[in-house]
């Protein structure tokens, strides 16, 4: 019982503090942690409100993919060695994944048809493993 209810302190503060840095980055849609990362598998980062032709839109949903990756992997924090190496290896998969998906978010939105071939949902699914 007391470890869930620190879990559940802890899914607390991490919302909290995400409001709190989306609001001095300008987000306009802060992202909130709706349960313990460690339970969470995959974010989905809006671009819906973004211009994707502009340099300065792509940029910004860069820093969203960014946080939802650091958040889904836990970075950050004191831990052991293992777990920060673990964090970092799940990061570097994260990003990979999504930044192939901003490629063709981005190609969408510019009109390159040849990489745009996927349903274009508005959402990048940021995901653990």
């Amino acid at each position: 019982m007391y470890v869930k209810t620190c879990a559940a302190i802890a899914a607390a503060l991490a919302g909290a503090t995400l409001l709190h840095a989306a609001a001095f980055a300008g987000e306009t849609e802060p992202m909130v942690a709706t349960a313990p990362t460690s339970e969470t598998h995959s974010i989905a980062v809006s671009y819906a409100d973004l211009d994707l032709t502009e340099n300065k839109g792509v940029d910004r949903l860069n820093t969203r993919v960014r946080n939802a990756a650091r958040t889904i992997c836990e970075v950050g924090g004191i831990k052991p060695v293992k777990m920060i190496q673990l964090s970092n290896e799940c990061y570097g998969g994260a990003m990979e994944r999504a930044t192939r998906d901003i490629e063709i978010a981005v190609a969408a939105a510019r009109g390159g048809d040849q990489l745009a071939s996927r349903d274009a949902t508005g959402q990048i699914a940021v995901r653990r493993q």
